[in-house]
């Protein structure tokens, strides 16, 4: 009953916070992105940090709340239990994030890449050479699904880390070597 329990807070929880990282990726590409291919402002600039930093706070906050929610419907959770249902939570919601960027990459700007490998040619050409160029033009293709798999996996271990960490608030303390006794004491009784 506990797994089933698991997936079902994951998979809502793991679309709540999908979705707050899908707000933040868009609102900051409407902030940073307004078409004339110039430098962003410095408003812009310091609206999005405001809102990372939003999106990085709250999604903590809101991993500890559906790790306490899943703590709370569930009698007997351990901090095993709390950490396997934070895991899947990160699963779920970088499966959802990763594939949001994918998408968004392939079909509705599909020319986010290159704006961003011209951008980056422009900044740095006076250190690159002609084949440092030539082998960045060749990853522009491939950039969608190396963006897909770098969120993916950068998403999902900090979610796991970031689970470890508070489900030590979360579940029960289990000590397998515990007998009940304070270690410390030496009561010969």
């Amino acid at each position: 009953m506990k797994e089933k329990s698991v997936w079902d807070i994951a998979g809502k929880a793991g679309l709540v916070l999908g979705a707050v990282s899908i707000a933040y990726m868009l609102a900051e590409q409407l902030w940073l992105q307004d078409g004339s291919g110039q430098t962003p402002t410095l408003t812009a600039t310091f609206a999005t940090i405001v809102l990372w930093v939003a999106k990085f706070v709250g999604c903590i906050l809101l991993m500890r709340f559906f790790m306490r929610r899943y703590a709370a419907k569930n009698e007997g959770v351990t901090q095993r239990d709390a950490r396997s249902c934070g895991t899947a939570i990160a699963l779920t919601s970088a499966l959802i994030y990763s594939a949001f960027v994918l998408a968004w990459s392939k079909f509705v700007d599909p020319e986010m890449f290159t704006r961003a490998f011209e951008q980056a040619a422009e900044q740095y050409s006076a250190f690159l050479d002609s084949n440092t160029t030539a082998m960045m033009e060749q990853m522009q293709d491939k950039m969608p699904v190396i963006s897909f798999f770098s969120n993916f996996i950068y998403c999902f271990l900090y979610g796991t880390v970031l689970s470890s960490i508070l489900s030590s608030r979360v579940g029960k303390d289990t000590d397998p070597f515990a007998d009940g006794k304070d270690p410390f004491t030496h009561d010969n009784q």
